[in-house]
């Protein structure tokens, strides 16, 4: 038990999993780097790296296909595998940094 979930949960707090047995409980290689392995960090770089560049992505295409159409409102557009690519990479250079310092 570490310090800081002795001190959260004397506090009347539920500390959430850090790891969910990413070892022995995966059956793929992508499962226990990512989902299982590491939780907070994954849902930090997620919130605030990953899903921001998809939003702004959404956000710009969004209003480009308003300008250039407007009769097709409501119609979300997927997004490219460039779009992904660039969001994965640059969440992998965030967690280079968060790690290393």
């Amino acid at each position: 038990l570490e310090v800081g979930a002795l001190l959260v949960s004397i506090q009347g707090y539920k500390s959430g999993r850090t790891f969910d047995n990413p070892l022995l409980g995966s059956r793929t290689y992508k499962e226990c780097w990512g989902v299982r392995w590491n939780i907070p960090v994954h849902v930090l770089l997620k919130r605030t790296v990953y899903k921001p560049i998809l939003q702004y992505y959404y956000w710009r295409c969004h209003r480009k296909h308003q300008e250039e159409e407007d009769d097709t409102k409501g119609t979300s557009l997927p997004p490219p595998t460039g779009v992904v690519w660039v969001a994965s990479l640059l969440t992998f250079g965030a967690s280079g940094l968060l790690h290393e310092y």
